[in-house]
């Protein structure tokens, strides 16, 4: 999962705390070599399919969401030279990435690794779509509502780095396999980009609560649908 890898969604996050950054200003660093590159893994187990019930996770109240593309290998490779990384994916598909925004960005005490890692935490769905019939990818809309409201509504061409770079970065020292599943990140909109911070805390009304309906659409590959359920 890229992290912070839409110009729109990293500048929004860096307004929120309070470090203002506009999208030429990243666009600057990126040339520069100065913006660092990030992300964080999702265990696979924690995938889920379309049209499920994922339970509210007990200890956080800032649910947040994150319409992606991942782009899912269809062959073995290490050490993979960004020219030839195209070479290596099959398809597509969307995946809703749940995250706990509790402790702000990082996650908090529990850190960001949990923060990002519970039960139904990465719907994905509704199906795979090779690549050949999606084409350019980075010219894609993405969108995403929340009980029917639109939260998101941008472009991968918001997107900084493209999939050949992940995967090459990636493959340094260590196989990537078959249906493994590179995410490229998300664009502006989600609830922690969009929530002001008041006495160190984001405010709670934009993020998720239980009954919620998501629908992450995204062109030529459908609409990924998830309801959030209190847990039992």
């Amino acid at each position: 999962m890229a992290g912070a890898n839409f110009y729109d969604h990293a500048a929004d996050v860096s307004k929120m705390q309070g470090r203002p950054q506009t999208v030429e200003d990243i666009k600057k660093a990126v040339v520069a070599g100065t913006y660092n590159a990030w992300g964080f893994w999702k265990q696979a187990r924690n995938v889920v399919g379309p049209d499920v019930e994922v339970p509210y996770p007990m200890r956080t109240q800032r649910l947040d969401y994150e319409v992606e593309i991942g782009a899912v290998l269809g062959k073995k490779g290490k050490d993979i030279k960004e020219e030839d990384a195209e070479s290596y994916i099959y398809g597509y598909t969307i995946v809703n990435d749940l995250s706990i925004r509790d402790g702000g960005r990082m996650g908090g005490p529990d850190g960001f690794f949990l923060a990002k890692n519970f039960d139904g935490c990465a719907p994905m769905g509704p199906c795979i779509v090779t690549k050949d019939e999606i084409g350019d990818v980075y010219k894609l809309k993405l969108k995403q509502t929340v009980s029917g409201k639109v939260r998101q509504n941008g472009s991968m061409e918001s997107m900084i780095r493209g999939y050949p770079w992940w995967i090459a970065w990636l493959s340094r020292d260590m196989y990537l396999y078959p249906g493994d599943v590179i995410c490229g990140g998300t664009c502006a909109g989600t609830a922690l980009d969009t929530s002001p911070v008041v006495d160190g805390k984001t405010k709670p009304d934009n993020f998720l609560k239980a009954g919620d309906k998501l629908e992450a659409t995204v062109e030529k590959i459908g609409t990924l649908r998830t309801t959030i359920v209190a847990k039992k």
